[in-house]
C-alpha cells in the first residue's frame, strides 16, 4: 500500500499565469484550468449537490460504502454487467491520486483499502476538499472552482442551486454531459441530480422547481479574465520559463509579474496596427480576400460562414450583398442590420500594381467591389458616432516596443500585426535590420568620450575607403542626397544626420574604440568587425536592442 501521507501537503497541477505590472492577467497556460480552494471556501449549496449526485453516505461510512458494494455485486450477478454505483467520493480520491482507470478485481481491491487507510487519516472535510478540487470537469477545467469559471463565469458563492447541480453532473461524463456542446444529455442529469437533492431533503419543492426551469448556460468562459492584452510579451516568458524549466512549467502553478503597463500596451497595439493599415493603404487595394456569391442565396448559411470568420487585428469581415454606383450593401460580422458604405469609405482603394504604384482612384464603389466579395472593414469612432471603411489585412509588418529610459523595463511590446490571427513570429526580438543613422548616437557617445565636444570641426566631403568593401573594391559613401558641406561642427552633423561626418568620425576615433564602446551598451558586438561601415549601421539588430 502506497504511503498517504503526501494528501495532507498535495500540490495540485495548475497553469502558468503571465501579468502586467498591475497584476492584472495577459495570458494563462496549460492543459489543466485550476483553482484551488479550501474547504470554508466551498458554498454548503456545492456540497450539497455533489454528495446527492455521487456519495449520499459519505458523512457515515468509512471510505467505502459497503451496503453500495453489495448492490453492485447483486448487479453483476444478476445481469453480467459492472455496476458504477459503489464506488464513494473517498475511492474515487484513491482512485484520481493514486490509481489509473483500469477495471480489474485487484485494483478494486486497493481502492478499497486505499480509501479506508484514508478516512481514517483525513477528516471527511479535507477528503472532499481533496475531491473537489481534483475532479476533471470538462473543457480543461478541473476542480469545482475552475469549472464555476469555466461555464458560468462565477466565484463558487455566487452559484444558484441549479448552477450547482450542473456542476455536480458533470464528474459522471464531462464530455456528453457538457451543457454547452450536449445541452439535452446536461438537462437530464442535471435533472437527476436536483431530484436527488430533494429526496434528501438538501432543497424544498419550490426551490427544485425553481432550478428544473433555469436555462443552462449558452458559452464557455476562460477561467481568467484577461486584463491587458499582450501576447508577444506573454510568449516571451513561457518560452523562457520552458527553457528553464521544462515541461513542468505548464504544471507548476506560475504566476509570472512582467513590466508591461496597461495603458502604454494599449496605445503601442493600437498605434502599429493603424500605422500599419495605414501604410498598406497608401501602397493600394489587392482584391477582395475570398469570392463568396455561392452563399448569398443561403443567409443562414452565409452568416454563420462570417460568424466563423475571425477577426485579424480589429478588421471585420464583411461580405458585399449588392453594388451601386455610389453606395454598397455588406453584411458583416456581429452586425444585425446590414451596412451601406459609399465611396467615401473607400476613395483610398486604387488598384494595386507594384511596391511603388498603383492604378487611378476609383470614381465609383462599382471600381472597387463586387456582388460576392469577402472584404475586411476598420471600425471608425469620431464625434458624429461609428461607422466602417474599407481596409484589407496588411501585406506589410512592423514592430513597437517602449523601455523605461531609467531601468530599461519594457513597458509595451507589439510583435505585429495580430499574434493570433497573421503571425506569432515577435518582430521585436526576431527581426534584424540595419539600424541606418540609429547607430550615430553610440558613434557620437564614444567620440565625446574619447575628447571631442560638439564643437569640434569635422570635415564633411567626399572620400574613399581603401577596400572597404572587399579587398580590391572601394567604399564610397555619400550623405543623402550627395550634398557636401564642408567644414561642420559636430553638433550640426548629428543634428543633420551627416554620413560622411560619422565615417570621418570613426575613422578618427578609431573602429575597434567605437566598437568597444558600443558593446558597453549592451549591444550584440561579439560577431561584428571593426569597420568604418558599422558608422552608418551596417550591423544587424532588432527594435528591442
Amino acid at each position: 500500500m502506497p504511503s498517504i501521507d503526501e494528501l495532507g501537503e498535495v500540490r495540485y497541477q495548475m497553469p502558468m499565469r503571465i501579468h502586467d505590472r498591475e497584476g492584472g492577467l495577459i495570458a494563462e497556460f496549460g492543459n489543466q484550468r485550476r483553482l484551488p480552494v479550501d474547504y470554508d471556501e466551498i458554498p454548503a449549496v456545492v456540497v450539497d449537490a455533489f454528495i446527492s449526485a455521487e456519495d449520499d453516505r459519505f458523512f457515515e461510512h468509512v471510505g467505502v460504502d459497503f451496503f453500495g458494494l453489495a448492490r453492485a455485486a447483486v448487479e453483476l450477478i444478476r445481469t453480467g454487467h459492472k455496476s458504477q454505483g459503489g464506488s464513494t467520493i473517498t475511492m474515487q480520491v484513491a482512485r484520481n491520486f493514486y490509481l489509473g482507470r483500469e477495471k480489474t478485481y485487484t485494483r478494486k481491491l486497493y481502492e478499497i483499502l486505499l480509501a479506508i487507510k484514508i478516512d481514517r487519516t483525513f477528516s471527511k472535510e479535507e477528503i472532499l476538499a481533496l475531491y473537489l478540487n481534483k475532479i476533471f470537469m470538462g473543457n480543461r477545467a478541473y476542480g469545482v472552482k475552475a469549472a464555476a469559471k469555466v461555464y458560468f463565469d462565477k466565484d463558487l458563492p455566487e452559484l444558484t442551486v441549479s448552477e450547482a447541480a450542473m456542476l455536480a453532473a458533470l464528474p459522471k461524463a464531462p464530455s456528453t454531459t457538457n451543457p454547452v456542446s450536449n445541452p439535452e444529455r446536461a438537462l437530464a442529469r442535471r435533472a437527476y441530480v436536483l431530484g436527488r437533492m430533494l429526496k434528501l431533503g438538501k432543497i424544498d419543492q419550490a426551490t427544485f422547481e425553481r432550478a428544473m426551469a433555469e436555462e443552462l448556460p449558452g458559452e464557455l468562459y476562460t477561467s481568467g479574465t484577461v486584463a491587458t492584452r499582450a501576447p508577444y510579451a506573454a510568449e516571451m516568458a513561457r518560452r523562457d520559463l520552458v527553457e528553464e524549466y521544462g515541461e513542468e512549467a505548464y504544471r507548476m502553478g506560475l504566476s509570472v509579474y512582467t513590466t508591461i503597463d496597461p495603458a502604454a500596451q494599449r496605445s503601442a497595439d493600437k498605434g502599429l496596427r493603424q500605422a500599419l493599415i495605414d501604410y498598406d493603404r497608401r501602397h493600394g487595394y489587392r482584391g477582395a480576400e475570398a469570392d463568396w456569391s455561392e452563399w448569398l442565396d443561403r443567409p443562414d448559411e452565409l452568416r454563420e460562414r462570417l460568424d466563423d470568420t475571425d477577426r485579424v487585428g480589429g478588421l471585420v469581415p464583411a461580405v458585399v450583398l449588392a453594388v451601386e454606383t455610389d453606395e454598397a450593401t455588406l453584411l458583416a460580422k456581429g452586425e444585425e442590420e446590414e451596412l451601406r458604405l459609399g465611396l467615401s469609405a473607400m476613395d483610398w482603394a486604387c488598384p494595386y500594381r507594384s511596391a511603388d504604384s498603383c492604378g487611378p482612384k476609383p470614381k465609383a464603389v462599382t471600381d472597387v467591389l463586387s456582388v460576392g466579395d469577402l472584404v475586411r472593414l476598420e471600425p471608425r469612432t469620431d464625434e458624429e458616432g461609428s461607422d466602417y471603411r474599407l481596409a484589407q489585412i496588411p501585406d506589410v509588418t512592423g514592430a513597437f516596443v517602449a523601455l523605461d529610459p531609467d531601468t530599461g523595463a519594457i513597458r509595451a511590446m507589439s510583435g505585429g500585426f495580430d499574434f493570433f490571427h497573421d503571425s506569432q513570429f515577435n518582430n521585436v526580438v526576431r527581426a534584424e535590420r540595419q539600424p541606418g543613422s540609429g547607430f550615430k548616437p553610440y558613434l557620437y557617445s564614444a567620440a565625446l568620450d574619447r575628447g571631442f565636444t560638439w564643437a569640434s570641426m569635422i570635415n564633411d566631403s567626399p572620400v574613399v575607403i581603401q577596400d572597404g568593401v572587399r579587398e580590391g573594391i572601394d567604399w564610397r559613401p555619400s550623405n543623402y542626397g550627395r550634398n557636401f558641406g564642408g567644414m561642420r561642427r559636430m553638433r550640426d552633423a548629428l543634428t543633420q544626420s551627416v554620413n560622411l561626418v560619422s565615417v570621418r568620425l570613426a575613422q578618427a576615433v578609431g573602429p575597434a574604440d567605437v566598437l568597444e564602446y558600443a558593446g558597453r551598451f549592451g549591444l550584440p558586438t561579439e560577431d561584428w568587425k571593426p569597420t568604418l561601415s558599422m558608422a552608418l549601421g551596417a550591423y544587424t539588430l532588432t527594435p528591442l536592442h
